[in-house]
């Protein structure tokens, strides 16, 4: 503002209007960036894909963790990042010992990262020879329903005597088809093939 004083008395030239816009600008802009990192702080931001490999790495490393997915983070702000995760154990170890070491974990991430970590035990039945057996017929089933799916959490249920599979499929969000279509070809196809009930659970990610 003093510059365009001084130019508007050299030059007989009146730029306060000019000034008054350009100051308007920068207000307005600042405005808009404070707003945008405020209201990002208090819904969330989208996480960092190194980030989730780097943490989903980490908790995998724990002795007795098996393998990890469905890893979500929520972050509001340096000091308030959530994180929940699911983390598969052997449904044979002792369970009482695995919740023991699943909060040591999140203590950990809380005291290391300052990250608030949630784990949902999922016990997974190694080295079944039922599961085994049918673990290719779902690799060959799900890329033949569309590209880019993939699978966990295989567990075999009795119900009366018949066996159920049970397991979870990983779509892509960009995938068109829609989780019930996926579901029901999957399902359809797998017992087409193998004669087995399935039940199938669509994540998206």
């Amino acid at each position: 503002m003093l510059a365009a004083i001084l130019i508007g008395r050299l030059a007989s030239v009146n730029l306060d209007g000019y000034m008054g816009l350009a100051v308007s600008v920068l207000i307005f802009v600042g405005g808009i960036k404070i707003a945008k990192d405020t209201v990002s702080g208090l819904i969330g931001v989208a996480p960092d894909k190194k980030l989730i490999a780097e943490l989903e790495a980490e908790i995998a490393a724990y002795d007795g963790v098996l393998g990890v997915h469905d890893l979500l983070v929520h972050s509001y702000g340096p000091y308030n990042t959530f994180v929940t995760v699911h983390a598969e154990v052997d449904a044979k170890a002792d369970m009482l010992a695995a919740h023991e070491r699943i909060d040591r974990i999140e203590r950990d991430f809380l005291e290391k990262r300052n990250i608030h970590l949630l784990v949902h035990l999922d016990p997974t039945e190694k080295d079944n020879p039922e599961i085994e057996a049918v673990l290719p017929s779902i690799k060959e089933v799900l890329s033949s329903v569309a590209d880019g799916l993939n699978f966990h959490d295989v567990r075999l249920v009795r119900q009366g005597g018949a066996g159920k599979i049970f397991f979870d499929m990983v779509a892509p969000f960009e995938l068109e088809k829609s989780d019930e279509e996926l579901k029901n070809l999957a399902e359809s196809r797998l017992f087409e093939k193998t004669g087995m009930s399935f039940s199938v659970t669509v994540d998206r990610e």
